[in-house]
């Protein structure tokens, strides 16, 4: 995972979790209709679907077996991150805005949701399991150095 990678995706969640209460100062109620939001729509409905690509290939191994042949795990957990947050993104454009129905509320709501507990589950999950691990081996030191303390001054008084 590379920073640059970080910076982008990041950025794209930001503009998304931007762009949803903007429905208080925008709204366009044809948008979604239009030819423009279609496409959008389609554009978006593709990408959550190809997103399937990767849970398949990692918990399938004869789906894994053809496809590593074409490209690594590694690339399609990166093509995953990326699809998602840009699927999401081209989501709530299509919408122009028009949040009237609860169900449509209810979407926009846990795709949100599903986009922000993904970015942090692949970005700030692995840094805070190596600061964690970082922490244990600096107490696993410090304890070491306690109990040669202890055992000298018993040592010592006894």
């Amino acid at each position: 995972m590379s920073e640059t990678e970080r910076v982008t995706v990041a950025a794209v969640v930001t503009a998304l979790l931007l762009l949803v209460p903007a429905f208080a100062l925008h709204t366009s109620p044809r948008f979604a209709g239009s030819l423009a939001g279609f496409a959008l729509g389609s554009l978006a409905a593709a990408l959550m679907v190809s997103l399937l690509i990767y849970p398949l290939a990692k918990y399938s191994a004869s789906f894994r077996s053809g496809l590593s042949r074409f490209t690594s795990m590694r690339a399609l957990l990166a093509f995953h991150a990326y699809g998602g947050a840009f699927g999401a993104f081209f989501a709530i454009l299509h919408t122009g805005h028009k949040y009237q129905s609860l169900l449509g509320i209810a979407l926009v709501i846990s795709m949100l949701v599903v986009v922000a507990t993904g970015f942090v589950g692949r970005y700030y999950l692995p840094e805070t399991s190596a600061e964690l691990r970082e922490a244990q081996s600096r107490l696993a030191t410090l304890r070491s150095a306690y109990d040669r303390t202890v055992a000298a001054l018993a040592s010592a008084v006894g």
